[in-house]
């Protein structure tokens, strides 16, 4: 069974209808801000290390490192979501990401919690955030005072960010 959400269409309280009710997620902040992944797009957690600098890589992508035996790309998820940017901390982690192009890591400000959400809590995003470029964003959920914005991490990254990446990585393995 697959975690993809089906978009739901109705103007008064437009909602993604998944097919399962609750939905494991991992929640993690970047600039104040919460985000959620489907946990089975999160490979490992790991903790930032020295990252080899190759040149003509995207300007979000903050090195490559080697994990598991295969050349794994990081990119700056502040950069990549134009946030504003700042020095990783102790807390600040990387999400490695099984993508279709291969593992690709996301620098975030720090990894909060694995938990469970009900599907029914997220909103179509808004027309503003569903733009083109950014059909990353599945949804938002309000749980309280809390504020999840779901991602899609597969669809994070545009064609010609994903065929950059492959192509450095390819550099480094020459």
């Amino acid at each position: 069974m697959t975690n993809q959400p089906l978009e739901e269409s109705s103007l008064a309280l437009p909602r993604r209808r998944y097919q399962q009710p609750e939905l494991r997620v991992v929640a993690f902040k970047m600039a104040g801000q919460e985000y959620v992944v489907d946990v089975a797009q999160v490979q490992e957690i790991i903790r930032p290390t020295a990252l080899l600098r190759v040149a003509g890589m995207p300007e979000q992508v903050e090195g490559l490192v080697k994990r598991r035996g295969r050349i794994v790309p990081i990119v700056d998820l502040r950069k990549r979501l134009h946030l504003p940017v700042g020095e990783p901390t102790p807390e600040s982690c990387i999400l490695i990401s099984p993508l279709s192009i291969g593992p690709v890591g996301f620098l975030v400000d720090s990894a909060s919690e694995l938990m469970w959400v009900k599907t029914n809590t997220f909103e179509v995003p808004s027309s503003l955030l569903a733009r083109a470029d950014q059909g990353y964003v599945q949804g938002v959920a309000h749980l309280g005072e809390r504020v999840l914005v779901m991602l899609d991490l597969e669809h994070l990254l545009s064609p010609t960010e994903q065929h950059l990446l492959v192509m450095g990585e390819e550099r480094l393995d020459g």
